[in-house]
């Protein structure tokens, strides 16, 4: 049985779009954060 994910397949797709168009590279820490998944 797979285990569930803890984040949408959307939200990964939407953070690696905006981290590859992003120039210069922001942080993963500081994306994340403004993704809305993790408290700042």
């Amino acid at each position: 049985m797979a285990a569930a994910r803890k984040y949408s397949l959307e939200l990964r797709e939407r953070a690696v779009r905006t981290y590859r168009v992003s120039d210069p590279k922001p942080q993963i820490k500081k994306l994340a954060v403004d993704l809305g998944v993790r408290p700042p």
